[in-house]
């Protein structure tokens, strides 16, 4: 069984451009539930764009629910689960359909550690994935996970360096991790996990 892949999309331009691509998304959503084809959604996607879905790397579903149109703020969310990776092939082609329009991603899938996005400056997605085993998991910026890294050391009395980067902290949490390993320790394992930029 193939890993799970999730992808989120923002894509930011013109409300009518928007619009369509919303209509276009849409469409490949209605024309799987009325049993027009029994594909992936991606593949679906494909076909209503117009192209043949056998020449594409297509495999993705999504649903109306993963669809969000806000024409006030200029953009569309979508996101998509797919088995192992995002299909670049479909966000090419999204891309030649809808050249006016930005697209920006977050991909994540825990089994092989990928954590990918194309969001520089951190503006839609956060780039630290902070999971404290069996307690939380949440996704934050470079800037404010250096202190909730540091509070939870401090909160398990671990020493560590003062910390001005996810990089500068992240030596402490592997050895504090390792002291777990190893019974040195109890309580909770910390996984940091930093984005990728394309």
């Amino acid at each position: 069984m193939a890993n799970i892949c999730i992808t989120s999309y923002v894509f930011e331009g013109p409300a009518e451009s928007l619009g369509r691509l919303a209509g276009k998304l849409d469409e490949a959503v209605r024309m799987n539930d009325l049993g027009g084809w029994k594909e992936w959604t991606l593949a679906t996607l494909v076909r209503v764009l117009g192209k043949d879905p056998e020449q594409y790397i297509c495999k993705g579903d999504y649903s109306r629910d993963d669809i969000g149109l806000d024409r006030e703020k200029g953009c569309l969310t979508l996101t998509v689960e797919s088995p192992w990776s995002r299909s670049d092939e479909v966000e090419d082609l999204i891309r030649k359909a809808f050249p006016d329009l930005m697209l920006w991603f977050c991909e994540e899938e825990s089994g092989m550690g990928i954590f990918v996005t194309n969001d520089p400056d951190e503006r839609l997605f956060g780039h630290v994935i902070l999971d404290v085993e069996d307690v939380d998991l949440e996704y934050y910026r470079k800037a404010d996970s250096v202190a909730k890294i540091t509070a939870l050391l401090d909160e398990a009395g671990f020493p560590h360096p003062e910390a001005g980067t996810v990089e500068d902290i992240l030596p402490a949490v592997e050895a504090y991790n390792d002291a777990l390993d190893e019974g040195i320790r109890s309580g909770h394992h910390i996984w940091v996990t930093v984005a990728e930029v394309e």
